[in-house]
């Protein structure tokens, strides 16, 4: 998507939404070059809607990129006898356990991906199939199940295909891999998704229209961070994870200093637990000898003509991943 060209009360989106836009697109793309994990801290008024712009830049970032076939097939390999997908069967939706991988089955495949059906026969999808009958879910199950007609199946296909070409939009739901993961009050966030009413291309939306977390479709392109256990399950390595709040951000920052991080703070929080949070930062900086680089992403941004709005400030350091 062209930033500039979204509309917001028939008006262009304000400095600030433009920024958080172009600053999550500049991340996304910035991390594939780096061999440094970068971290932000942002102090702002309302962090949660700020960051609903930000992930938005971060998801268009890899819908500009697209899907090629060796994440495709990284995303396969993972999966494990037990793990539930979902299998276009003739005209139906179906859940069905993964019963393996096979590579090299027969000649006409590089790969086949081997389900269970109604009677537990295996039954073997041709890769050349996956992007049209088959959705991955992070669901899985200790024993193979027997296959299940699905009665409804929420595509986002449709919906995001007014502003993504048709084909990377269904290769993302396929392997269906978060964009980013969140760690934060999930009511809270989810409270003013569908505040901000935007036209692009003709097509009106909300940032419900994009960010999606799996409950309301299979889709999941933010994805929630509970506890330990999950963050080790689902974290891949080049992943942004969010952290909104300074109280989540103190407690849990460290479990993702492997990771890229964004932190943010709200001008609302007690003084107290901001402190403790920007004391944790600063240290950070200092024992590990973090670089900043705060300027850098400034100097980036202006060159497309992206100002730092006023109110927000933030700043950028990067560390070796460890």
């Amino acid at each position: 998507m062209n930033f500039k060209d979204i509309m917001y009360h028939n008006k262009k989106l304000e400095e600030w939404m433009l920024f958080a836009l172009e600053l999550g697109e500049y991340l996304e793309l910035d991390k594939k070059n780096s061999t440094h994990k970068f971290s932000i801290y942002f102090s702002l008024p309302e962090p949660t809607i700020f960051s609903y712009f930000l992930l938005h830049g971060i998801f268009d970032a890899q819908m500009q990129q697209g899907v090629d076939v060796k994440k495709i097939i990284e995303r396969f390999k993972q999966l494990k006898e037990g793990d539930i997908i979902y299998y276009l069967d003739h005209d139906e939706w179906k859940r069905c356990s993964v019963v393996g991988l096979y590579e090299n089955y027969t000649p006409r495949s590089p790969f086949h991906l081997g389900i269970a059906n109604h009677a537990k026969v295996i039954q073997y999808i041709p890769y050349n199939q996956w992007e049209e009958r088959v959705m991955v879910t992070d669901k899985s199950n200790d024993r193979i199940l027997n296959a299940r007609r699905l009665t409804a199946i929420q595509k986002v296909s449709g919906s995001l295909s007014q502003f993504y070409r048709a084909e990377k939009v269904k290769l993302k739901e396929m392997i269906n891999l978060p964009s980013a993961y969140v760690v934060g009050n999930k009511s809270e966030f989810d409270k003013y998704l569908s505040l901000f009413k935007f036209s692009y291309a003709y097509y009106d939306y909300y940032h419900s229209d994009i960010l999606k977390d799996g409950e309301s479709s299979h889709f999941c392109n933010v994805k929630w961070l509970h506890s330990n256990t999950e963050y080790h399950k689902n974290l891949v390595d080049e992943s942004i994870t969010v952290i909104i709040g300074a109280a989540k951000a103190t407690s849990r920052m460290d479990e993702f200093r492997n990771s890229n991080r964004i932190i943010f703070s709200s001008l609302t929080e007690s003084t107290a637990t901001v402190d403790m949070l920007q004391d944790k930062i600063e240290q950070e900086i200092l024992i590990k000898q973090g670089e900043v680089i705060t300027n850098e992403i400034v100097e980036e941004l202006q060159k497309k003509s992206v100002a730092i709005p006023k109110g927000v400030r933030f700043i950028a350091w990067q560390h070796r991943n460890k």
